[in-house]
């Protein structure tokens, strides 16, 4: 259990320090075949990983992931965390809430990486047009008003 626990806690320095500088520690955290899936993208393998790393880093300037809980269950971990960052494109501050499911294989490298948080919410209704009709559809199904 150590030696997966300090994989996990590298694998989130790593983010956590996430430049165009350090994108190549990523084969020192990862399995060669990892996938990593987001809201947003599905890549498995050193470069479509690295090419989904480098266009995050292009688009969120200061990312940060503080890490709230750990919970292990046989190879698996989940990590709950709260991103900070700011977007490139507005300058506006980007926050939310989520959970990373990892995977390890045998050599206690992250083979399958998860994230779960509510793309609709932090990302989508934040686009004009776009935003405006998710706000909307979500109040027609929301029991709640």
């Amino acid at each position: 259990m150590i030696r997966a626990q300090k994989a996990v806690e590298n694998y989130i320095a790593f983010f956590n320090s996430l430049d165009r500088l350090s994108l190549n520690r990523l084969t020192a955290v990862a399995a060669p075949n990892i996938c990593f899936i987001d809201p947003f993208n599905k890549a498995s393998g050193y470069d479509s990983v690295m090419a989904v790393l480098t266009h995050f880093i292009d688009n969120v300037q200061t990312p940060h992931f503080d890490v709230k809980s750990i919970a292990f269950s046989g190879n698996k971990c989940f990590v709950s965390w709260d991103f900070s960052g700011v977007l490139t494109a507005s300058g506006k501050a980007w926050r939310f809430t989520g959970v990373s499911e990892l995977t390890l294989d045998g050599s206690y490298r992250i083979m399958h990486h998860q994230d779960y948080w509510d793309a609709a919410t932090h990302f989508y209704e934040k686009i004009p047009v776009i935003g405006y009709i998710l706000r909307l559809i979500k109040r027609k199904i929301s029991i709640l008003k």
